[in-house]
């Protein structure tokens, strides 16, 4: 009977996990490429701009950061700050999903504002 039991068991284990593979279903976000950054000093007061790009998608901005933490905003062509919250800070080290209301907004472009979150504090951005 314990056999019979560890073998249902294993069968019951299997079967879901095989159905939680198969069940799997891929994401992808439509804005996938990289920006170059420019090759700046920032502060608080002075900010780095990427260049325009074309916005497909409600998709947020995804940042890796592997120097100094950053605060960073999301604008229109004309400069409004159209970032959830006002601004995203990202940690050194760290990836973080920034997010914004440009497309939603009704607007096709955007670039971002770079700054450090700190006064006081300037960085060297580059990327």
């Amino acid at each position: 009977m314990n056999k019979i039991r560890k073998k249902l068991r294993a069968s019951i284990a299997l079967s879901a996990a095989a159905i939680t593979l198969l069940s799997a279903v891929p994401v992808h976000a439509a804005n996938t490429s990289d920006t170059r950054l420019p090759s700046f000093f920032i502060s608080y007061d002075l900010a780095a701009t990427t260049e325009l790009r074309a916005k497909q998608d409600t998709s947020s901005h995804y940042v890796h950061n592997t120097g100094a933490k950053i605060r960073v905003r999301s604008l229109t062509v004309g400069g409004a700050n159209l970032t959830l919250n006002g601004y995203g800070d990202v940690p050194a080290g760290e990836k973080r999903r920034v997010r914004n209301t440009i497309k939603e907004s009704g607007f096709d472009n955007c670039k971002l504002s770079i700054t450090t979150p700190d006064p006081g504090t300037s960085i060297r951005l580059f990327g």
